[in-house]
């Protein structure tokens, strides 16, 4: 393929038009699983599957886990999370092994983050492959364009009488808001147009940036949705994403 006519992802040269595919197999919806008589499903977000050296994360936030600032992780918690894709309309499940928490920092933006380790060797599933993302540091150049990717909130997510799962993936564009100002240093803002669904569920989920001149555009991981609403998000960026992973 001419590079004129490639946008590089993940070190692969794809057409503008496959990107998009690309982005939502690398935002899982987070569910958790009650083991109470039965084992019960409850739908808590998105996370983003990242890699950093020489392994692979899933990185989502603690307030769609329900675990408040300050609260100790247990290993009941964790062994109730599902990161989940949809394989032959099954839903699937990364194993992990090992929970990187953020307790370095007091701001409530950055402590909000959490990190899973999947286990190596975690096969990629049937046409739902897992595309972990490089994490880079933060790209100080001009965006072309940038894209947010999660999963909504939907009505009738679950329905456990006909055993049914109701998802949507959605990505949209949203602009990077250089006039924002705040006291944590890594924390950015996204400005967003009117939306069909509510910006609920897309805690964890990631912002995606189109880089670059003609003929060397890339697509580069910009950080992690914290919270969003009244036309913004909030994203923790890829720097201390970095500082996270490198623990």
């Amino acid at each position: 393929m001419p590079a004129f006519n490639a946008v590089q992802f993940r070190g692969l040269y794809l057409k503008p038009k496959s990107i998009t595919q690309q982005l939502v197999k690398s935002v899982r919806l987070v569910v958790l699983e009650a083991i109470l008589h039965a084992p019960v499903l409850g739908r808590a977000g998105s996370a983003t599957l990242l890699r950093h050296g020489n392994a692979n994360y899933i990185v989502t936030t603690r307030h769609e886990l329900g675990i408040a600032n300050g609260a100790t992780i247990t290993n009941a918690m964790i062994n109730q999370i599902r990161i989940s894709s949809i394989n032959d309309e099954r839903l699937t499940n990364i194993p992990t092994d090992l929970c990187i928490i953020e307790h370095q920092n007091p701001d409530q933006e950055y402590h909000d983050l959490l990190a899973l380790r999947a286990v190596e060797g975690t096969p990629a599933m049937g046409r739902e492959r897992h595309n972990f993302v490089p994490v880079t540091s933060f790209a100080q150049c001009a965006r072309h364009v940038s894209m947010f990717v999660g999963h909504p909130t939907l009505d009738g997510v679950m329905d456990y009488e006909n055993d049914m799962v109701n998802l949507m993936t959605a990505v949209s564009n949203c602009t990077l808001d250089v006039s924002y100002q705040s006291n944590a240093q890594h924390l950015r803002r996204y400005r967003y147009a009117d939306l069909d669904y509510h910006v609920d569920g897309f805690s964890g989920g990631a912002v995606f940036s189109l880089i670059g001149e003609t003929g060397s555009m890339s697509v580069v991981f910009d950080g992690i949705i914290t919270r969003g609403g009244n036309g913004y998000l909030h994203v923790i960026d890829a720097d201390y994403v970095l500082t996270l992973l490198s623990a």
